[in-house]
């Protein structure tokens, strides 16, 4: 695919992103465009899976040697949906879109890969924090605030699922 000079971790985000804008506009995947590099793809279902097919491609099917697998797990509501736990994040983060799903996946993965939470950095709009336990929430405190306890100025709330549960 043409889209090969951006890592797998990039693409990921970037679909599970758009997948997520789309199913809160249409209530659905399946349509989902995506244009990047020029080359436009489009979500449809083949077989069991979901397949990003370029606009372009006249063919009922992916081939292994012009596409390449990549799991999406981004969280879709629903009538299964988690509970929501608490992050304490920096204010200038809210006006980015689906910060709570950015903020899961980057959770969930760091979990999976070291089987912890210490130590999750995250960088957003030029703001890096770190994420700490505060009280029954999860704070992401700036690296430059030594504070005790955030400041409703400087931060506000969002409301994340559970990274270890699947229904409440």
């Amino acid at each position: 695919m043409a889209w090969s000079t951006l890592s797998i971790k990039a693409l990921r985000v970037i679909i599970e992103l758009e997948i997520l804008r789309n199913f809160r506009r249409k209530n659905k995947i399946e349509g989902t465009a995506i244009c990047l590099e020029g080359t436009v793809a489009v979500l449809e279902r083949h077989q069991k899976d979901i397949w990003l097919k370029r606009c372009n491609d006249i063919r009922t099917g992916p081939y292994e040697d012009d596409y390449i697998p990549i799991f999406v797990s981004c969280i879709f509501p629903g009538p299964a949906t988690t509970h929501k736990n608490i992050y304490v994040v920096p204010r200038t983060w809210l006006v980015i879109d689906n910060l709570e799903c950015a903020l899961w996946k980057i959770h969930a993965d760091h979990y999976l890969q070291y089987g912890n939470t210490k130590d999750i950095k995250v960088e957003v709009n030029g703001v890096t924090a770190r994420m700490e336990n505060y009280g029954n929430h999860l704070w992401l405190r700036k690296e430059s605030d030594f504070a005790r306890t955030p400041d409703p100025k400087k931060y506000s709330s969002a409301f994340v699922a559970c990274i270890h549960c699947t229904k409440t």
